[in-house]
C-alpha cells in the first residue's frame, strides 16, 4: 500500500497483503486467528528451545497494522506452546466494582489503559492525550481488561506471540525502528 519497503539488510523482503483489517482484540487461543499470512515449514533437528528473530516494517495510519503475530504448529496442526513465562495479572474492568473509573481508548494502538483516579480527572487526562474516555460500564461492553495491581502476576505458556508497537504508523522503512523488542504472549 505504501510502496516498496526500503533498507532491508539484503535488499529483499516478504510482504503480506492485504491487511485483513481484523484487530484481534479477543484472542483466546490459536484458533482465534484467521488472517493473511506467510507460512514456513521448518525441519527441526531435535526437540529443544529455539529463538525466533524478526524484523518488520509497515502498518497503517489507523493503527493495529503494525502488529505481527508468530505461532508454531506441529505437522498435525497442534500448537507448539512457548516457554512458560509471567505477565501482569489481568482482570475485567468491571470485575472489582469501584476499582477502575474507566479507560482511555486509543484509535492508534486500540489499547484502553485503565484509570483508578476520580473519573472527571481521568477523563480530562485521557482527552488531553488525544484518547477517547470510556466509562467502566461502556468498557465492560467490549471486554476491556486492566492490570490487577499489587504486583499480582500470572503464569502462561503462550500459544502465540504478538510483536507490536511501532511509534509511528505506516512506516515502510526497516531503519525507522530497527529492533522492536516488545512482545505480548
Amino acid at each position: 500500500p505504501g510502496g516498496a519497503v526500503v533498507h532491508s539488510f539484503t535488499g529483499k523482503y516478504l510482504q503480506v497483503l492485504p491487511d485483513n483489517g481484523d484487530n484481534y482484540n479477543e484472542v483466546h487461543s490459536y484458533e482465534s486467528f484467521v488472517w493473511t499470512a506467510l507460512e514456513f515449514r521448518l525441519k527441526v533437528p531435535a526437540a529443544d528451545t529455539y529463538t525466533l528473530f524478526v524484523r518488520w516494517a509497515g502498518g497503517d495510519t489507523g493503527g493495529a497494522g503494525d502488529s505481527m503475530y508468530a505461532t508454531m504448529a506441529n505437522a498435525d496442526g497442534s500448537v507448539v506452546r512457548g516457554v512458560p513465562t509471567w505477565r501482569d495479572q489481568k482482570v475485567g474492568i468491571g470485575d472489582t466494582p469501584g476499582m477502575f473509573s474507566g479507560c482511555c481508548y486509543s484509535m492508534t494502538t486500540h489499547e484502553c489503559p485503565c484509570y483508578t483516579e476520580y473519573a472527571p480527572i481521568a477523563e480530562a487526562a485521557c482527552t488531553a492525550d488525544g484518547g477517547y474516555w470510556q466509562t467502566t460500564a461502556d468498557a465492560v461492553g467490549f471486554g476491556a481488561t486492566c492490570v490487577a495491581g499489587e504486583g499480582k502476576m500470572e503464569q502462561l505458556a503462550p500459544e502465540w506471540y504478538e510483536f507490536a508497537g511501532q511509534e509511528y504508523g505506516n512506516v515502510m522503512d526497516f531503519t525507522s525502528e530497527p529492533w522492536d523488542a516488545t512482545c505480548e504472549a
